[in-house]
């Protein structure tokens, strides 16, 4: 159970597999703050591929 107050993390990992086109993995750490009316995200860390591409 959660309740106002409390903070909790979230990590979705995406994984290409080798030999594949653009193999690899991309990790993404959302942080929320649980609220009486919801949550609210604390990363401030844009997303997008326009961010998260390297190379």
């Amino acid at each position: 159970m959660t309740e106002p107050g409390l903070v909790t993390s979230m990590e979705p990992l995406l994984t290409i597999p080798e030999g594949q086109p653009g193999a690899g993995g991309c990790r993404r750490r959302d942080i929320f703050l649980v609220t009486w009316g919801g949550t609210e995200n604390l990363t401030v860390y844009p997303c997008g591929p326009g961010f998260n591409v390297v190379g």
